[in-house]
C-alpha cells in the first residue's frame, strides 16, 4: 500500500511509530490494525509506538502478534494487543488465553 499520496487525515491526530528491525509479518498486522481503526483517539501530544516479538520485553509474542503502547501528556501507558488478523486484545492474560484455546502454551524463562 502506497500513502505517499494519501495526505494526512485530520482525526489522525497522534503520531504512530513502529519498532525498529519489526518482521515483515507483524509489519502487516500493524496495517490491519490501522484498516481496522474504527474510531481514532484523540490526545494531543500523545504518542503510540507498535512493537513485536523482536523486542527484549516483548519477546514472549508469536510472530505476527502486535502490541501497541499509547503514552499519555500525562505519563500513563496503555498496551493493546493484536493478532494477526488486526483484533484487538486488552491484555496479556486474554492474549495466552485465545493461545490456550487453540492448543498454544506460552512457557516463560
Amino acid at each position: 500500500m502506497n500513502n505517499s499520496n494519501n495526505p494526512q487525515q485530520p482525526n489522525e491526530a497522534v503520531p504512530v511509530h513502529e519498532q525498529p528491525g519489526m518482521s515483515p509479518f507483524s509489519m502487516a498486522t500493524v496495517e490491519n490494525v490501522q484498516a481496522r481503526a474504527r474510531r481514532r483517539w484523540r490526545q494531543p501530544r500523545a504518542t503510540s509506538t507498535f512493537f513485536d516479538y523482536t523486542s527484549g520485553r516483548y519477546s514472549w509474542l508469536l510472530p505476527g502478534w502486535v502490541v501497541e503502547e499509547r503514552r499519555m501528556p500525562s505519563s500513563r501507558l496503555y498496551r493493546y494487543y493484536y493478532d494477526p488478523s488486526g483484533r484487538l486484545y486488552n491484555t496479556k492474560y486474554e492474549v495466552v488465553h485465545v493461545w490456550a484455546q487453540n492448543g498454544i502454551i506460552l512457557i516463560e524463562d
